[in-house]
């Protein structure tokens, strides 16, 4: 939520700006696999407002949202992570700069990401 609010107040300036996420991961989780299932923080959490989108505060609902449009099947499957969130919030303008050291994340994030303007993902420590 707190990452969504500011990038969008950065995109309220004219001018482009330029992320770095120095622990960017592959991008996205499943709330379906085996390790989120483990303690499903999730149904705690996301899923509880994830229904509610047009009850929800309006910052919260934008956030919410975005969680939709990454589940664009509707059903909660997958969850944002910074990347993503960026992906769906940054102008094209913008300039992304994404590291991930672990090689399989550093793969899902590379292809997540390729078409993106101004993105740069590197498998250097951030």
């Amino acid at each position: 939520l707190v990452l969504t609010r500011v990038l969008r107040y950065m995109g309220e300036k004219d001018k482009p700006y330029t992320l770095i996420d120095t622990h960017a991961g592959a991008g996205g989780y499943s709330v379906e696999g085996r390790y989120a299932q483990k303690n499903a923080e999730y149904a705690g959490g996301i899923a509880k407002l994830y229904d509610d989108v047009d009850e929800l505060p309006a910052p919260l609902a934008d956030y919410v949202q975005l969680v939709h449009d990454f589940n664009p099947d509707g059903q909660l499957r997958q969850y944002p992570g910074s990347p993503a969130i960026a992906h769906f919030v940054l102008r094209d303008t913008d300039r992304l700069r994404a590291y991930e050291l672990h090689p399989t994340d550093h793969r899902i994030l590379a292809s997540y990401l390729e078409a993106r303007p101004n993105t740069q993902v590197s498998d250097r420590d951030g």
